[in-house]
């Protein structure tokens, strides 16, 4: 595939559709500069600033005279550390910080992909080319900027992570996983990773640079950071979770249960729901955590500190980071990246399994099918039938979502021998061994 791909033909082509979407997506971005999600960034950053307690005060009197439109979402809930590192931006004015902020994250995006593509996995530099064109097309990656969240930024801590490791450097490597949890909390499922992988030195170094990140920001908000405990229960409640963008697996389970059974459950059924949605995220972590202790006896003999095997691995941890994170909107996805990338240098050396290979393939193709569907189809649904279609076109979220994941574990658990050698996308003499 890759190989087709890559030919001038079909890579002019590419390359050119990837310069009309990025042209078409910076006209569109002006218009959001004043709009969620970097609206409520700005003014809970701007909240803590002056002294306030942003998971307490009415946001809304601060955005208002700013022209900042955060909709419904009348209180901050975002870690403290995260709004500290925000807080620079408030000195500019409201546009010039949405600009500087789309700025940082492309250079966050831009640094990530140029580790990946120079350290982590090896192409033709026809093939890197199309490879980046690709990555820059992937929708999650459009949903990040329409939205001018924070996802690019943990994307580059997570693969700065990988470099580290590769290197022996677990303090590095601890400090980018500690992190990225004090900004966006839901990486901490990485410690599994850790753990399976027996690395009890990264761990301590990881804890050990929690407990400074989080020393440190209590110190420079006080006790008001405690206040972001309160926040997540709202975080995780029904508003949010019933809806289709929201792709974690808690979230899918518990709509599975309100498409049934109506949108008010008893106690019962609501109970029900919550013991199916933790059981089902316990039984992910379970099924990753076997899949990863397995991979690594597979690679006995091999450089402990890194190798193919835990390259594999740690894509899985990072696919199912995004599965079980309590809520996780479609932009988180541009996290999945990484085990996609793992996944294409795997079909390039041949030591991917077919079924892996075309599972990342339909993952990426689900996004624009789904915008087509929703361009094409849902208009010309009859009225009586239109939310129903919007639902259950919406859910490929979520089915693009779980396409990656067993991509992503199929790439660990299958063996060299079920390769699939034609689609492999460079000759013997470039194959990386």
């Amino acid at each position: 595939m890759l190989a087709v791909l890559g030919q001038p033909g079909p890579l002019a082509i590419i390359l050119a559709a990837t310069l009309v979407s990025v042209l078409a997506h910076a006209v569109s971005l002006p218009a959001r500069s004043n709009q969620l999600d970097f609206s409520h960034y700005y003014v809970s950053a701007l909240a803590l600033r002056e002294g306030l307690n942003p998971y307490t005060t009415r946001l809304e009197t601060l955005a208002r005279p700013l022209g900042l439109d955060i909709r419904a979402i009348r209180k901050a809930g975002y870690p403290p550390a995260f709004l500290l590192c925000f807080e620079p931006l408030t000195l500019l004015t409201a546009r010039a910080a949405y600009w500087t902020w789309t700025g940082f994250s492309t250079l966050c995006f831009a640094l990530a992909l140029y580790l990946m593509l120079t350290a982590e996995v090896h192409f033709e530099r026809r093939l890197e080319s199309l490879i980046v064109a690709l990555a820059i097309l992937y929708q999650p990656v459009w949903y990040h900027y329409k939205y001018a969240q924070s996802q690019l930024l943990i994307l580059l801590l997570v693969v700065v992570m990988m470099r580290a490791f590769a290197r022996g450097r677990d303090s590095l490597a601890g400090f980018s996983l500690a992190a990225a949890v004090a900004l966006r909390v839901f990486p901490v499922i990485l410690a599994g990773y850790l753990m399976c992988r027996r690395r009890w030195r990264a761990l301590a170094w990881t804890a050990g640079w929690g407990v400074a990140i989080g020393a440190m920001t209590l110190a420079a908000a006080g006790t008001t950071g405690l206040y972001f405990l309160k926040v997540i229960p709202f975080l995780t409640s029904r508003e949010f979770l019933a809806r289709p963008a929201d792709i974690s697996l808690g979230a899918f389970v518990s709509r599975l249960f309100w498409y049934s059974m109506g949108g008010r459950l008893g106690p019962v059924a609501d109970m029900a729901r919550r013991i199916a949605a933790t059981a089902a995220e316990l039984a992910v972590l379970a099924i990753v955590a076997r899949a990863t202790i397995a991979s690594g006896r597979n690679a006995a003999g091999q450089d402990p500190d890194w190798n193919d095997e835990e390259r594999r691995a740690l894509g899985l941890w990072i696919a199912a980071m995004v599965l079980v994170a309590p809520t996780a909107w479609e932009h988180y996805l541009v996290l999945m990246l990484i085990p996609l990338l793992l996944i294409a240098d795997g079909a390039a050396r041949r030591v991917a399994s077919s079924r892996a290979v075309w599972a990342a393939i339909a993952s990426w193709i689900a996004w624009p099918v789904q915008s087509l569907v929703f361009a094409t189809i849902v208009p010309l649904t009859p009225m009586r039938l239109r939310v129903g279609s919007i639902f259950a076109i919406a859910e490929l979220s979520m089915v693009a979502q779980a396409l990656g994941f067993l991509a992503a574990y199929w790439f660990v658990s299958d063996r060299v021998s079920e390769a699939a050698p034609a689609l492999s996308a460079c000759p013997p003499s470039a194959e990386i061994g």
